[in-house]
This record gives structure tokens, sequence and C-alpha cells, in this order.
């Protein structure tokens, strides 16, 4: 009986160790802990095609607009040209930031540039949503399976391969649009109901903080958690 009652209690010093660790595993958010998994787990390399974001300096300067848009078409017979939903989520986002960097910073420090990162498996939601994004913002559109003329760095030009399921940026392409894409900082547009919306998502999360946590921690300030805004595209069905 006496070991018995030992081992009991040593279970239940486990557990509340476990318990413990959890509570300070998910401490953060369970985007950021799925996110910092994914950084430690792999590694994805992408041939530089636009010069690279450099790092945020958030206590000198706010880091302006910087939004990632993940728009996929289940449905093989949608090409992408209706971007009615896109629109109306980056116009939520984009005004609310305009509105809070004009009212809440000092004028020198202003950073009113506007970067949108478009993740599409089609070529005319991003053609459609970079000629919207300039003519209404000003807003300059990046994404990794483009050219920065314009042109898309697919080699599948047939209207089958633009048109089917997954698109012409499949493969290797959905990696590169990923990573380029988790450079944006200050919202997202996606359905999250997609896992690949979803591992966005903890990438944008996991690095924002990083980056800041990084930079207060260099210049001996306290840092703190930052909440990513984000607008949810409706489901689409195939």
């Amino acid at each position: 009986p006496h070991y018995s009652h030992n081992r009991a209690a040593a279970w239940w010093q486990v557990r509340v160790r476990a318990r413990r660790q959890r509570r300070r595993l998910y401490s953060l958010g369970r985007n950021f802990l799925y996110g910092m998994l994914f950084r430690a787990c792999f590694r994805v390399l992408v041939k530089a095609q636009q010069p690279q974001r450099q790092p945020l300096e958030p206590t000198s300067r706010h880091p302006g607009i910087s939004l990632a848009l993940h728009s996929r078409h289940p449905r093989a017979t949608d090409d992408g040209s209706n971007v009615t939903d896109e629109q109306q989520c980056l116009h939520q986002l984009i005004r609310k930031q305009q509105e809070h960097i004009l009212r809440r910073q000092r004028y020198q420090d202003r950073n009113t540039s506007c970067i949108v990162y478009i993740m599409s498996d089609r070529t005319a939601t991003v053609s459609e949503l970079s000629t919207w994004l300039k003519r209404e913002y000003g807003c300059h559109a990046q994404s990794a399976s483009w050219k920065a003329d314009g042109s898309n760095t697919t080699t599948a030009t047939s209207k089958s391969a633009q048109t089917n399921e997954h698109g012409p940026f499949a493969g290797s392409g959905f990696w590169k649009d990923l990573e380029w894409c988790a450079q944006a900082r200050t919202g997202l547009v996606a359905d999250l109901g997609r896992s690949s919306s979803t591992l966005l998502q903890e990438l944008m999360e996991y690095d924002t903080y990083v980056e800041y946590h990084s930079y207060y921690l260099k210049n001996q300030k306290w840092s703190r958690h930052i909440k990513l805004p984000v607008c949810r595209l409706p489901k689409r069905l195939p």
C-alpha cells in the first residue's frame, strides 16, 4: 500500500507538470505554436524574384500596410475572375489601417506604404486584384508566381492548366507563394476553413511575433503579443 501511495503521488506530480508545460506551450496561442513547429521542422527555399522586405522596427517606424491574401478556387470551372469577396475584405482592412496610421502616429513617423502579397491558384485573380489595388488604393501587389513585370513564372500555359482545380501554380508554386505571403505583417484575407490558409496564418503570427520580440530585446524594451487582423472569405464549395 505504501508503494502504491508513492506511485500515485509521483504520477499526480507528473500530471501537474504536464499541465503546466501545456499552458506554457499554448501561452501565445495555437497559431504561434504550430507556426513555430513548422519553422523548426521545415525550411522552404524560395528563389528571390523581387527585393526582400526589410525587418520591421516597430518603435521607430510603422510597417505601413502589409497584407496577405489567399484565394482558393476548388471548382475547376471557376477561372478566378470574380474577386468581389476579396475586394470587400481588402477594402475593410486597408481603410481601417489607413485610418489608424493617420490617427495614431506622429506625422514624421507615418508610413503609408501599402503592399498586398497575393497567393492564388488562378492567374485571373492575381491580375484583377493587382489592377484594382493599384487603382483604388495605390497598393503594390506581389506574388511569388508572378515576375515584377507582371508576367507569370509558370510554364503551364494551356487552358486546362489555368482552370483545373489546383491551377498553374500547383506543387512547388504553392510553397513559393506560401513563403512569400508569410512576409505580410498587418493582416490576412483568407478562408480559414482551408488547411492551407490556416498554415499561412500560423506562419504569419509566429514570424511577426519573433520579429518584433527580437527587435524589442535588442533595444531592451518589453515585447507584446500581436493579434493578427483577419477578414474571412466565404467558403467556396467544389
